[in-house]
């Protein structure tokens, strides 16, 4: 793809932080979460006083998995829904990964078939939203023994150690070895932070591309397959230059066998194939040893806690703030209208006492940013909140510092630099050339429909990409 294809060296998502789930959702609605909804992989909601997916939704039931989901938080239309609107349903769009948010945020509200890999059995499965459950998936997981093959399963490098010579800097190759066993009822979350996994997205990918038929008639299909090409097995240090190019080759060889399956199929000349970067993982938070610490920690609960026992001094002894999540602050606004209170007065009074706070750099009103009434360096931020779903004070914390949440979040380490990704196509329309402007992700589902010749997602931002 980077040899014969077009390649674009700089994509922005326009948010500070994308996740697998907004990058995701913005992809596909060529939109930012302020326009579609997804501010992240989860949020705090307001009315079940709880953290939930952003693609929990109680009215479906799962089908190979307990968790019940569906697109319902998705505001907008996917590139999959437009096509199938277009062609008054004929197309054939399926989504195939390794979590419920990304295959059902890629697959969008129309989709014939959406399929992940439960956490809990390893096994694949779907939500009864989509209502197709086919047999051959079915018939992979009867054969199949997830757990007793994870637990013989190791991640080790697939090639001699003197093969691992790509990256600059690095020191002698060490041998690294991850027993997926070892992590017990959390072996299949373990398995999917390996590069192995891909191996079996791909498969189920193939067979997609193989049993339903897939491009085999004049009226477009889309295919979204969501690869793992970053891993977290050892929390609390960096991956070794080894590790990273294990997963890259072991990556490359699943996109080639992807790759060649639909040129026999189809033909590259009847196929228009793209690759692109979906969010970046967070940083596990760190122990730095010595006197050269020049990080702190920042621990959520204390924070939510003393905002909480400020706001009671004020305004009486009650429960004003509902919780944190991802580095957001959400208040109990249903008591502050209860209690007649003016929000904007109880807002700017905990920003002005979370600002106070070591390790915060700047808060950040979410009702500023929908208001509309900021400045050009807090755009970034108003694309990613969401009226619906976002906290009332996005805390922006010292670069270095770790977030300590002390409950089910991870520990993390806050880094700042901006996120960008690569985009390649390949196959038709495609002439080999690079570009090396910054171009946004919106432009990516602007440039698809264009090349399917459909109405762009209703929510689309972007225009068509150069080179198309």
């Amino acid at each position: 793809m980077l040899q014969g294809g077009v390649v674009y060296q700089s994509v922005s998502y326009g948010i500070p932080h994308p996740d697998a789930a907004s990058a995701t959702a913005s992809l596909l609605t060529g939109a930012t979460p302020s326009r579609h909804g997804i501010i992240g992989q989860s949020w705090f909601d307001r009315k079940a006083n709880t953290v939930v997916s952003c693609v929990y939704d109680p009215d479906w039931l799962g089908n190979y998995t307990t968790n019940t989901t569906s697109p319902k938080q998705l505001m907008a239309s996917t590139l999959g829904d437009e096509l199938k609107i277009a062609t008054n349903q004929s197309a054939r769009v399926f989504s195939i990964g390794l979590s419920a948010e990304s295959s059902i945020l890629a697959g969008g509200h129309e989709a014939d078939g959406v399929f992940w890999m439960d956490d809990a059995t390893g096994q694949w499965c779907t939500s009864t939203y989509y209502n197709y459950m086919p047999w051959w998936l079915q018939q992979i997981n009867d054969q199949r023994n997830p757990s007793g093959v994870i637990d013989q399963t190791a991640w080790t490098p697939l090639l001699p150690l003197s093969r691992y010579r790509m990256l600059p800097y690095q020191t002698s190759p060490n041998l690294f070895e991850y027993w997926l066993g070892k992590y017990g009822k959390d072996k299949f979350k373990a398995y999917k932070e390996t590069p192995m996994v891909n191996e079996e997205v791909n498969r189920v990918a193939l067979k997609t591309l193989e049993l339903e038929r897939l491009g085999t008639d004049d009226i477009p299909d889309y295919l979204a397959v969501q690869f793992k090409a970053s891993g977290h097995l050892n929390e609390g240090k960096a991956l070794s230059t080894v590790e990273i190019q294990d997963i890259y080759l072991r990556l490359d060889a699943e996109v080639g066998k992807l790759i060649d399956a639909i040129d026999r199929q189809v033909g590259l000349e009847n196929a228009l194939i793209y690759l692109v970067g979906t969010g970046a993982p967070s940083n596990p938070a760190v122990e730095l040893t010595g006197n050269r610490s020049y990080h702190g920690d920042f621990h959520t609960d204390r924070c939510t806690s003393l905002l909480n026992l400020y706001l009671m001094a004020l305004y009486g002894d009650q429960p004003w703030v509902s919780g944190w999540h991802n580095k957001q602050v959400y208040l109990n606004r249903a008591l502050i209208d209860k209690q007649g209170l003016d929000l904007d007065q109880v807002t700017a009074k905990a920003a002005a006492f979370l600002g106070e706070f070591s390790g915060v750099q700047r808060v950040i009103s979410s009702r500023i940013l929908s208001a509309g009434t900021y400045d050009n360096t807090l755009i970034n931020y108003r694309n990613a909140v969401n009226p619906a779903h976002s906290g009332d004070f996005i805390l922006e914390i010292q670069p270095g510092w770790n977030i300590r949440h002390g409950g089910a979040e991870k520990d993390v380490q806050v880094r700042y630099e901006a996120y960008t990704t690569s985009l390649m196509f390949y196959g038709a329309s495609c002439t080999p050339q690079r570009f090396v402007n910054p171009v946004s992700v919106g432009d990516i589902a602007a440039t698809l429909s264009a090349v399917f010749r459909i109405r762009p997602p209703n929510a689309c931002e972007g225009t068509r990409l150069p080179g198309f």
